[in-house]
């Protein structure tokens, strides 16, 4: 499943019902996609409330808590404004099948694009700024 909320997971300055909730994704809107096994790529716009690194590692370690099992693979796209693309996966051949062609299309030339955090041989979150 892929899901392209406007400027991606929830944030708690946007409660469910504010009136720009429409623009996040919230955590309880996944689960049952989650539940269901699916393998889950999730847009998110990165902010400046704190480095990237940092986002993407409280974000990675939320993901974590509220997916049991997960494995989550963010990838950071720096061209222009900072934005993540998050898969997530139970392990199965679908998910496994996504990170051998993101691994693939991070060795070619779109690399210089993209900073991936957790990605063997490819970690670059120490030379991330917001």
């Amino acid at each position: 499943m892929f899901f392209d909320p406007d400027n991606g997971m929830e944030a708690a300055s946007v409660p469910k019902h504010h009136p720009k909730a429409g623009k996040y994704i919230y955590w309880d809107e996944l689960a049952p996609f989650w539940r269901r096994k699916s393998t889950m790529v999730i847009y998110h716009h990165l902010n400046r409330t704190a480095p990237a690194a940092q986002q993407v590692g409280e974000l990675t370690l939320r993901f974590e808590t509220e997916f049991p099992r997960a494995t989550v693979n963010p990838l950071v796209f720096r061209r222009g404004s900072s934005r993540v693309f998050w898969l997530v996966h139970d392990g199965g051949a679908l998910g496994r099948e996504l990170e051998n062609r993101a691994a693939d299309f991070l060795s070619g030339d779109w690399s210089r694009h993209f900073r991936p955090f957790g990605w063997p041989g490819h970690d670059q979150a120490g030379t991330l700024s917001p």
